[in-house]
């Protein structure tokens, strides 16, 4: 049975121009279906981070360095266990000086998934702790 619905993503530049990610999967969803009628819907969404990762983050990234504190003999709330790991963080002070780091909410996509990585590898050598991939 072919697939009748595709989504896909993409991008709009400063001048408004639309840009597709994933072009040969849309022109190979469309050479399927020859000579039909096509709804298009677009939806919009402010830049930034991704929802899901945040929640990722907030739910079981700081949950998991809470208890690597713990195993040290440190009793953080969550909120200091995020503001401790974000002004040990090179990407949340990047640019910064001596300004409170930056809030994940406040990331690019590109900039979470690279405090991400920079936490993985955190606990691993500093707490013992391993951080698994959302998508394993």
């Amino acid at each position: 049975m072919l697939k009748r619905e595709i989504e896909i993503t993409g991008k709009t530049d400063d001048k408004g121009q639309f840009f597709i990610y994933g072009m040969d999967e849309v022109n190979d969803f469309f050479r399927k279906h020859p000579n039909k009628k096509i709804v298009g819907e677009f939806r919009v969404f402010e830049t930034g981070s991704s929802p899901a990762m945040i929640g990722y983050y907030k739910t079981y990234v700081l949950k998991t360095f809470q208890d690597g504190y713990y195993k040290l003999g440190y009793r953080y709330f969550i909120e200091e266990v995020d503001r401790d790991l974000r002004n040990m963080s090179t990407v949340c002070k990047r640019g910064r000086g001596d300004l409170d780091p930056l809030r994940v909410e406040d990331l690019t996509n590109a900039e979470l998934v690279e405090y991400l990585d920079e936490l993985k590898e955190l606990g691993a050598e500093h707490f013992g702790i391993v951080i698994y991939d959302p998508r394993v």
